[in-house]
């Protein structure tokens, strides 16, 4: 194996860990946001009636 196919297979292996890192980071992150919107609709919609209009 060549220096450069070795150092191409090294970056290559490195993007993955780096893509897989990402999107865990991101999905992490829409959970948390998606259980902050959930909190927020269920304490806003239990909150209102028909007395608020």
């Amino acid at each position: 194996m060549s220096t450069a196919a070795s150092l191409h297979q090294s970056r290559k292996r490195r993007n993955g860990v780096m893509m897989t890192l990402c999107v865990v980071a991101a999905g992490i992150g829409l959970a948390w946001l998606a259980l902050i919107l959930g909190a927020l609709l269920y304490k806003g919609l239990s909150g209102v009636s028909l007395a608020v209009f």
